[in-house]
């Protein structure tokens, strides 16, 4: 098992594992793996975790059985590793003979994969291989992609909405190990036909080895589906499809084909072939869900001429935008395309937008929106007239079509009025800030020293920041202080009601200095935190030839930027760091000046944020015809009568 195995059966954190896998001379030793991805004996990380009073969860036929297939990598493929899996799984189920099923692989790993197979139940043997394929397809990506990944999103997206429809006959074109058929059938439909056509031969005995297991009858049928209609006369009331992505054309039958009734697809893009495979298939009343990215919706050329007549003829009945995220191996967002057959004359409906791309868990609700309208309150959706989408170029992009939600006259307006209030504030702050500021004296030139250079001169003490081997060893009250990079990024360091004097805590006056991928310093004018790896703490011992405030100011200067190097991640080395030293008094008079232009730094882009919120109230009232000159929030013509006058004055 690996340490993330170990870690779920012992109910800690990987961390935990890592570090006593680092501290602890007892920690069972490496029996398979590498270096860098070790695997443990099952039985070695029981006794161990037994020894210092965990309960491990080794009852878990799913992580026995995920255990065992990890004292097989390395000796058979992952293909074959899976083949494996549920031959000997199907063989305990049925009693049959799957030896023609198996891999050509040494008598070793069959030996091992019965002997684990035989301590689970036969009504845990589904459960309990889908586990393990789900888990082998999210570490072995590529096999996920090319035959599906149990248990994914889109999966779960798909069977709900194929159970929600209760289908009678369910097909997919592009089932791969049927993860969506078997899902459909795992939520409580009971189709009379489940048939699955799919053009990878190794993902089809998958899929009926699947189905065996959890007593499903499916029809499988190896073909390439754009290439060939292997059934033309095959209808089916529910169709879902989730056909790979970006598949080129090469057949020129496509031309003549008579799926294509919008129109030939083009050789650079499968999708419009997907889309109106499904649709040729459906029965009259029969819907289908089509998985696509985002492309197919807007592209232009041929794409964009079936898009229109699609829509012409009635067949796109919704289409629902989805964020990305949804499958482990691509981020791209995704839409759903909810198709029926063409009317036999032009439509004169509408096509249903929704857009989802903001929903934290579509895959749970679009199948309830489809079906039950009143649902969609509070999600972004429109019904849009077929004569207007065609008018707007077939684009079926949700976002093209439904609008945000329509401010009120009255918020406008009031935002409006603030900004400008928020605007004349900040010019008159600004020009009193201006005023004031004290005149910079001439410096005199500085003497460059490096930072390793002061620490030979004694006048700084440099200690990194603690790892997390060395955090274990340290008292929980002083543990409890750490501070990190991210901590320094937000420019605010914690506070402490009561100081610890600890050799590993700041004092007072130190300096907290990150350099990836950035430089960046603060000073802790409190003290009491203990800085953390990436975290280096300087300490001013010479107080009287550098100031900590100018020390933190200069460190980020910007002739330090050539220090930054690295192929991957950029870092300087603290010791390079230049520091120019001026007399204490120059130093102090440089932290004020700096400290000045820090402040109308800030007020400046105060001022820049409240311009860009009122222009953006300005639009907001030219497109929902809201009136600016009369609100609850004050007189606009004053304010902006006052920043006029502030302007000048500042010119």
């Amino acid at each position: 098992m690996s340490p993330s195995d170990m870690a779920d059966m012992a109910g800690v954190s990987r961390a935990a594992v890592s570090n006593w896998r680092k501290r602890d001379e007892e920690f069972p030793g490496r029996v398979s793996g590498s270096a860098s991805k070790p695997l443990f004996s099952r039985e070695d990380a029981v006794a161990y975790l037994r020894a210092r009073g965990y309960s491990p969860s080794e009852g878990d036929a799913r992580l026995a059985v995920w255990s065992a297939m990890n004292l097989l990598r390395g000796k058979v493929t992952t293909e074959e590793l899976v083949e494996l899996l549920l031959a000997v799984a199907v063989e305990q189920m049925t009693g049959g003979d799957t030896r023609s099923l198996r891999p050509r692989v040494t008598a070793e790993p069959v030996v091992n994969m019965k002997r684990v197979l035989a301590t689970v139940p036969p009504e845990e043997l589904a459960d309990v291989t889908d586990f393990a394929l789900e888990r082998l397809a999210r570490a072995q990506i590529k096999m996920g992609a090319d035959f599906g990944f149990v248990g994914s999103r889109t999966t779960k997206l798909l069977a709900n909405l194929a159970a929600a429809r209760r289908p009678k006959t369910l097909y997919d074109p592009a089932c791969g190990i049927a993860a969506a058929l078997l899902a459909t059938v795992g939520l409580g439909a009971t189709p009379e036909r489940l048939i699955g056509h799919d053009v990878n031969k190794r993902a089809l005995t998958i899929a009926a080895q699947r189905a065996a297991l959890q007593n499903v009858e499916l029809e499988l049928t190896c073909t390439d589906v754009v290439g060939e209609d292997v059934d033309p006369d095959l209808r089916a009331d529910t169709i879902i499809a989730e056909p790979p992505f970006g598949l080129r054309l090469t057949n020129a039958d496509r031309l003549t084909d008579r799926r294509f009734v919008a129109g030939p697809p083009p050789a650079a893009s499968a999708d419009m072939a997907w889309l109106q495979h499904v649709i040729a298939h459906l029965t009259d009343e029969g819907r289908g869900y089509v998985v696509t990215p985002n492309g197919p919706l807007f592209r232009g050329g041929q794409e964009r001429a079936i898009r229109a007549e699609l829509v012409r003829r009635g067949c796109v009945e919704a289409i629902v935008a989805l964020p990305g995220k949804l499958l482990p191996h691509t981020a791209l967002p995704l839409a759903v395309w909810v198709l029926r057959r063409p009317a036999e004359t032009q439509a004169d409906g509408a096509v249903l937008f929704i857009d989802a791309t903001m929903e934290p868990a579509p895959e749970d609700s679009v199948a309830k929106w489809l079906n039950d309208p009143s649902s969609l309150d509070g999600v972004p959706n429109r019904v849009v007239p077929v004569t207007d989408v065609l008018v707007g170029d077939a684009a079926l992009q949700p976002a093209r079509w439904v609008e945000p939600e329509t401010p009120e006259p009255a918020e406008i307006a009031g935002r409006y009025s603030s900004g400008w209030h928020i605007i004349d504030q900040e010019i008159q702050e600004l020009r009193a800030a201006g005023s004031s500021a004290a005149p910079v004296p001439n410096f005199p030139a500085a003497r460059v020293m490096t930072i390793g250079e002061l620490i030979d001169q004694a006048v700084l003490e440099v200690r990194a920041g603690q790892t997390k081997h060395k955090l274990e060893e340290l008292p929980a009250d002083v543990r409890s202080r750490v501070v990190t990079a991210t901590d320094l990024r937000m420019n605010e360091l914690p506070t402490h009601d009561k100081f610890i004097d600890h050799a590993d805590l700041t004092q007072p006056g130190d300096v907290l200095v990150n350099t990836t991928p950035a430089i960046r310093a603060l000073v802790d004018a409190s003290g009491g935190n203990l800085p953390t790896a990436g975290l280096h703490r300087i300490r001013v011992l010479a107080s009287d030839a550098l100031a900590a405030e100018y020390l933190c100011a200069v460190l980020a200067g910007p002739w330090n930027d050539r220090f930054r190097g690295g192929s991957t991640v950029q870092r300087a080395r603290l010791l390079d760091l230049e520091i120019p030293m001026l007399p204490l008094a120059d130093q102090r008079a440089a932290v004020d000046a700096l400290l000045n232009l820090s402040q109308l730094q800030s007020r400046a882009k105060s001022l820049a944020d409240g311009a860009s919120n009122t222009a953006t109230s300005l639009l907001e009232a030219l497109r929902y015809g809201a009136s600016l000159t009369d609100t609850s929030t004050g007189d606009v013509g004053d304010s902006q009568d006052n920043a006029e006058k502030a302007t000048k004055g500042t010119k």
